[in-house]
This record gives structure tokens, C-alpha cells and sequence, in this order.
């Protein structure tokens, strides 16, 4: 079934959409992902930089250790840009 049979199906009870909420994520989720791509190009050269001449088992802990600090920096500065984003689309 395609949308297109799934819209024309009279048997479907119908559903509700909030347009204005689901505006909302994709805002939300585009802001992320802008976040995303901008901070890893940031840090590309200091993460290549820790990468050369370590082994593998020299290189796991603190790989992983960058990684995940900077999936936290990136979860906290979306957010943060997600929030002032909606201060300045919402009316007061």
C-alpha cells in the first residue's frame, strides 16, 4: 500500500496531523544535524591529529573517549540553538 492508496481508502477512520508540531521537529532535528556537520568539521583536524602514531590498542580508549565527548558537546550546543531558534520563530 502507497500513500496514495492508503489517502483514498475509505475504510481508513482518518487521522489528525499537527502541522505545527511536526514544523517543530524537523526544525529541531535540521538544527542538529547543521550542528552535527559544523562541529565535527571543527574537531576532523584534532581527532586526525590524535590518530597519528597510536596503535590500535593505545588508540581505543582515548578514541572513544573523544567520541563520545563530542556527541555530548553536540547534543548540548544543538539544543541550546534549538532553543534560541524557537525564541525568535514563536510570538510572545
Amino acid at each position: 500500500m502507497d500513500i496514495d492508496d492508503f489517502m483514498n481508502d475509505k475504510n481508513e477512520k482518518g487521522f489528525n496531523v499537527n502541522v505545527g508540531n511536526a514544523l517543530l521537529r524537523i526544525l529541531e532535528i535540521s538544527n542538529r544535524n547543521q550542528r552535527y556537520v559544523r562541529t565535527i568539521l571543527q574537531t576532523q583536524l584534532e581527532i586526525k591529529a590524535l590518530l597519528q602514531g597510536k596503535t590500535q590498542s593505545d588508540l581505543d580508549d582515548e578514541f572513544y573517549d573523544k567520541v563520545h565527548a563530542l556527541e555530548e558537546k553536540v547534543c548540548k550546543l544543538a539544543e541550546s540553538d534549538y532553543h534560541d531558534l524557537l525564541d525568535k520563530v514563536l510570538d510572545k
